[in-house]
């Protein structure tokens, strides 16, 4: 087993995670109903200094 850590966006491994995950919540949880969810961490004059994004299933 390895593990890498990607410093780049990469659409084949983004799929490769999110489509076994999908295709399990389809089996268990029925048709996908997501909607995005963002939470952002700012500084005292507003600007981003962390964040995490994703979607949640309703």
């Amino acid at each position: 087993m390895g593990i890498d850590i990607i410093h780049h966006e990469d659409e084949h491994v983004i799929h490769s995670l999110t489509s076994g995950l999908r295709q399990f919540n389809v089996e268990h949880l029925g048709n996908e109903s997501t909607q995005p969810l963002t939470i952002v961490a700012r500084n005292d004059d507003g600007d981003v200094i962390g964040g995490v994004g994703g979607r949640i299933h309703l």
